[in-house]
């Protein structure tokens, strides 16, 4: 009995320990890509639980993914070029559905020079399923 015992508490044990914290939430593997003739600097995702800064994006390019515990359809996004920060402003999301274990790629460009506003979209599909959980 004593035996049993600690083979299915080992058993438990090792079954609790992984690599990541998976939920239906997520992670979400997230990039940025910039779709505008300028350099970003200092560009950040801000999707109301984490931030996660990307640093500089040039020009017609391309973010590497990051890993985010969740991520929506909808998230805040900074960037500065010339001196001034750039947002698409603070997205509630009371009701948003999470996107779940997934990699996504958003859109960003600026309204207009000088204008402060960054436009930010989702691209459809979705970039395909997270491969290294």
């Amino acid at each position: 009995m004593k035996k049993l015992f600690l083979l299915v508490l080992s058993i438990m044990v090792l079954s609790s320990c992984s690599k990541e914290r998976l939920t239906p939430e997520g992670p979400t593997d997230v990039r940025i890509r910039n779709l505008s003739d300028i350099d970003f600097t200092n560009v950040i995702v801000d999707n109301g639980r984490e931030e996660m800064n990307y640093g500089s994006i040039a020009a017609k390019s391309v973010s590497d993914y990051q890993r985010l515990e969740i991520s929506y359809n909808e998230i805040q996004v900074s960037a500065t070029y010339d001196g001034m920060v750039y947002t698409n402003g603070e997205i509630d999301h009371t009701y948003h559905v999470y996107i779940g274990q997934d990699k996504v790629s958003y859109e960003i460009y600026p309204e207009s020079l000088g204008s402060g506003v960054l436009v930010v979209s989702i691209v459809y599909p979705y970039d395909g399923p997270i491969t290294d959980l």
